[in-house]
């Protein structure tokens, strides 16, 4: 009957096999039809409605800067949203999205604007799951865990429970309560298996591989470690994958099977290597949305100043036809004018200028700048026949430090590492925040020996900060990984490859050190 349909429903049939798509898990046709069905759309509500499903889609692809910019249309559009539960629907769509990038503040802030609109009974569920997870997060608190709990028990949501549970178990598990976490984990295994949500099923199991092997009982870790590793069709790199392969490793170093632990740990190693690659590029996600928005602000506020120079100059048109004794005062007035227009619209540009290439938290260049600088840097350097070194290094469980100490306290740490790495480096030296807690030098002229040396010296004067809380100071390390272009060559990505490679064994070697690369064993020697 798709032929007697209107326009209107042709566009929501066009919607309808998009959200199907999904659910047969072609998220790459779904996006195609659902873009189109956003473009063509006359009404705000269906808009929104399309908008929500491509941030689910995105979520699932982890496309995390495609889903940043459909949070900024949906923040846009809901305003004009004339059905309560499609706008309470948009923000839970938002606030899962933002815990899943790990912006756990934002998650809450979204979760709890969804509970403003009449939320039925599954609404109230999924938002405070969100915000339960959102605080278990930040702070390891549960608090109202068990009502939350019996509320999506009662509205017949067996995934917001599942997922409830594995915060509770995981709970027991850091205070030490092993049997209480296995009890809990075991009564709800069945409800959490019939959900057929494969990622939860494998936290599930994860939870209780961990539980038996820290009970010993190592044929049951191994079972359940397995079981994860075989759901993974893809084998796509969520933490429960991941460190199923580390259960295993254990599992096997235990049993003196070491040819099978070597197996499980290079798998462990690979597949650890994509996560934390993947911690990167959310974090460039909301550092590239941050961006946009700042200049999108500044082109606004000259927009609007040179609105007002318009208005001005019609506004004196006008009296100089009336006036003509005037017009010499008005001339000069709008001469004066435009000089200081020019002016501040210089500064603009300065200003956007210091956006665009330097990074606003450290004041050194932001990865864009350092890359444009380096790659220049690297074909003089090439032309001249000058070996070039290359340094990588980022701080040591950063993380726990935001989470323990607060991010004002984790941003004055980001501040501190610019004096002791220009006390080190000379004027010719560039120096750039790559991303996050993560750091690059680049050493023209300079040895490989040369460069090693100033690495520890950085990385030590870095141990040596004085950075307090309550008047107690905290332990700041980093790791650092070097190469040289004699070893790398002149190309900026490769250099940046092989000091990350090196960067990554120094994590693995026990963090606060500094690893060189090397091509001859592929193979990296401390420093």
């Amino acid at each position: 009957m798709s032929e007697k349909l209107s326009k209107e429903e042709q566009i929501y049939l066009s919607f309808l096999r998009g959200m199907e798509d999904l659910l047969l898990g072609n998220s790459k046709a779904s996006i195609q039809k659902v873009k189109l069905v956003k473009q063509s759309a006359s009404t705000s509500d269906l808009k929104t409605k399309s908008s929500i499903l491509l941030l689910n889609t995105y979520a699932i692809t982890r496309d995390w800067t495609e889903g940043l910019s459909e949070i900024e249309f949906l923040n846009k559009h809901l305003e004009t949203s004339s059905q309560s539960n499609v706008s309470s629907r948009a923000y839970l769509a938002i606030a899962i999205f933002y815990n899943q990038l790990g912006e756990y503040d934002l998650g809450q802030i979204n979760a709890k604007k969804a509970l403003l609109f009449n939320a039925n009974e599954r609404t109230i569920c999924a938002a405070n799951s969100i915000i339960i997870e959102s605080r278990f997060n930040l702070t390891g608190s549960l608090k109202r865990a068990e009502n939350v709990l019996q509320n999506c028990s009662k509205a017949n949501e067996p995934v917001y429970s599942s997922f409830l549970i594995t915060f509770v178990a995981r709970n027991n598990i850091n205070k030490g309560n092993l049997d209480g976490a296995e009890k809990l984990l075991k009564k709800h295994l069945a409800s959490t298996e019939n959900t057929q949500y494969n990622y939860l099923i494998s936290e599930h199991y994860q939870l209780l591989a961990q539980i038996y092997l820290q009970k010993n009982d190592l044929v049951s870790a191994k079972s359940f470690a397995e079981k994860i590793i075989s759901m993974s069709e893809d084998n796509i790199p969520y933490k429960p994958f991941v460190a199923a392969y580390k259960t295993l490793y254990e599992v096997s170093i235990i049993n003196n099977n070491y040819k099978k632990a070597i197996q499980y740990f290079e798998k462990y190693h690979s597949y650890d290597k994509k996560n934390l690659n993947q911690a990167k590029l959310k974090s460039m996600a909301v550092q590239t949305i941050k961006h946009k928005v700042n200049e999108k602000n500044n082109e606004i506020e000259i927009l609007n100043k040179e609105n007002e120079s318009l208005t001005l100059q019609r506004s004196l048109s006008k009296k100089e036809a009336t006036n003509k004794s005037l017009v010499i005062l008005l001339l000069t007035l709008v001469i004066s004018f435009i000089f200081i227009w020019l002016y501040r619209t210089k500064q603009t540009h300065i200003k956007l200028k210091q956006l665009a290439e330097f990074d606003s938290l450290t004041g050194i260049s932001n990865r864009r700048h350092f890359t444009k600088e380096s790659e220049s840097a690297l074909l003089h350097n090439q032309s001249t026949g000058q070996v070039v070194s290359f340094i990588l290094f980022d701080l040591d469980k950063f993380k726990f430090i935001n989470d323990t100490h607060g991010h004002p306290i984790g941003d004055q740490v980001l501040q501190s590492l610019k004096t002791p790495v220009l006390k080190h480096t000379r004027k010719v030296d560039l120096f750039g925040r790559i991303g996050g807690e993560e750091f690059a030098i680049l050493l023209p002229g300079c040895e490989l020996e040369k460069a090693s040396e100033i690495a520890d010296k950085i990385r030590t004067e870095i141990s040596e900060l004085d950075i307090k809380v309550n008047d107690k100071a905290i332990t700041i390390t980093a790791s650092f990984g070097i190469t040289v272009s004699r070893i790398s060559g002149y190309n900026f990505d490769t250099l940046m490859k092989h000091s990350d490679e090196a960067l990554y064994d120094a994590k693995h070697a026990g963090r606060n050190r500094c690893m060189i690369y090397s091509s001859s064993n592929d193979e990296h020697q401390t420093s």
